[in-house]
């Protein structure tokens, strides 16, 4: 019954739409969610502006699930480490070739060149700590908490939680991101453009 909510979710919200990569090694296709949106957020400029940069980065996450041997719905946020940019995709049923399964992007994030960061030097150390305390890839999650910063959010989280006022507290960042915080550090990640927690991977 959840799996069926989901996918109603996703075909309502996310339909597939134009096809963007085909593994046929695993027989695996990579699709985009909205025409053109595969591009958003990349520039010329970017090492994913490069067709055949981008087609690596897919592969590699097609090559990633393979291996989990998985068989049901799961929301990623894939980090290229050597392309510094992260991706919001979907492993799911391929409605458009039955008994399949296939990948959907859901939101393409900015490269981390982009990204400017004046990083006060007690903020730095901070972020540093809540990284190295969180049970997550650490360079993904490094790159998520840049772009998602604004108006020292996580920096208030931070001090919320610390000072014992609440056990958690999610805070809403950049890009739709939502990051829950504890004191163990970043418990949870998910986004305005999925349906559940996200499950951050480096590749």
């Amino acid at each position: 019954m959840k799996s069926n909510t989901f996918m109603k979710y996703l075909e309502s919200v996310h339909p597939l739409q134009e096809m963007i990569h085909h593994n046929f090694q695993y027989d695996l296709r990579v699709y985009s969610t909205s025409p053109g949106l595969y591009l958003k957020h990349i520039t010329n400029d970017d090492p994913l502006g490069d067709p055949e940069n981008r087609e690596r980065l897919y592969d590699k996450c097609i090559e990633y699930v393979v291996s989990l041997g998985l068989r049901r719905i799961q929301e990623f946020l894939f980090y290229s480490i050597s392309h510094q940019q992260g991706m919001i995709m979907t492993y799911r049923p391929d409605t458009q070739r039955k008994g399949l399964w296939c990948f959907s992007i859901t939101l393409v994030l900015p490269n981390r060149k982009h990204i400017l960061q004046p990083y006060h030097p007690t903020k730095k150390l901070i972020l540093g700590r809540l990284i190295s305390r969180s049970n997550m890839p650490p360079q993904a999650l490094r790159y998520l908490l840049e772009i998602a910063d604004v108006d020292d959010k996580l920096l208030i989280a931070c001090e919320n939680v610390s000072s014992n006022d609440w056990d958690s507290v999610t805070f809403n960042g950049n890009y739709g991101l939502r990051f829950t915080l504890d004191r163990s550090g970043i418990s949870l990640i998910s986004s305005g453009s999925s349906y559940r927690s996200l499950r951050l991977i480096e590749v």
